[in-house]
């Protein structure tokens, strides 16, 4: 699924940025916000793209707490069953799309 794919390139997109935005800037703070930034305009698209939403403040803390290695809220189960559900939730809108 698109959607998927993009997810799972996403952190390599960033990893680019990374690697430019040291070259701009040599604050950590403001490479750190600009990779932040187009991951979170990225996704933003593509679930637009998809006709799929997301609540934003548990997005941001599950990535919160997977950069921090925290133990996550759900089990690795529950993930998996809601990102089953998500992609035929999208899917399902792509379908409807067309």
């Amino acid at each position: 699924m698109k959607l998927t794919k993009t997810l799972l390139v996403a952190p390599l997109v960033a990893g680019a940025l990374i690697g430019t935005s040291f070259a701009a800037t040599d604050t950590k703070s403001d490479t750190s916000y600009s990779v932040g930034y187009t991951m979170g305009k990225t996704l933003k698209a593509q679930m637009q793209q998809n006709n799929v939403s997301a609540d934003d403040a548990q997005v941001v803390d599950g990535l919160k707490d997977g950069i921090n290695s925290k133990k996550p809220k759900l089990t690795p189960e529950q993930m998996q069953t809601a990102m089953a559900e998500f992609q035929k939730q999208a899917m399902a809108a792509q379908k409807n799309a067309q």
